[in-house]
């Protein structure tokens, strides 16, 4: 690469860092670091998909922490967008995906019953039913991961000085 091609990636590379930019995917600040991160749902063996995203960007939380993230609930649901006239079963879904949290710092509650969610279509095909419910799988996953960036932007604002 030549010289000044170099030095104009440098530059771009350092605006964008001071300008605030960052990843997607990824959240920024360290004001997340040792967040304390809540959730119990009875009946449930492993927990949902959110919480390992949200422990695993806020670092997990120890008994030290003076922020609290509360998972009140999560909900994922399925709607039937439309259906196939030759047959009658269902060719078109909407998942949701919805959280509700609170966060407590030092005793005080910060932010109480907040709710996040978020939305896609899915096509179905029939013949491709193994293939749809892996895809389904994966896109609530990746649903579940935008929760978490939704969930992690409130609290920090909330946690900003």
């Amino acid at each position: 690469m030549p010289i000044p091609m170099r030095a104009g990636v440098l530059l771009l590379t350092l605006w964008l860092s001071a300008c605030g930019f960052h990843m997607a995917g990824s959240v920024a600040g360290s004001g997340l670091d040792g967040l304390q991160v809540e959730y119990e749902q009875r009946y449930r063996v492993l927990p949902p998909p959110l919480i390992d995203v949200l422990r695993e960007r806020t670092g997990g939380g120890d008994g030290q922490a003076s922020a609290r993230l509360v998972i009140r609930g999560i909900d994922d649901t399925r709607r039937v967008l439309s259906v196939s006239p030759q047959d009658g079963r269902a060719n078109a879904f909407e998942l949701i995906s919805e959280a509700s949290f609170d966060l407590i710092r030092d005793g005080e509650t910060l932010l109480r019953d907040q709710q996040v969610s978020t939305q896609r279509d899915v096509g179905f095909d029939d013949s491709r039913r193994l293939a749809a419910d892996a895809e389904s799988r994966d896109l609530r996953a990746a649903m579940h991961a935008e929760l978490a960036d939704l969930i992690l932007l409130r609290v920090e604002t909330a946690l900003a000085p």
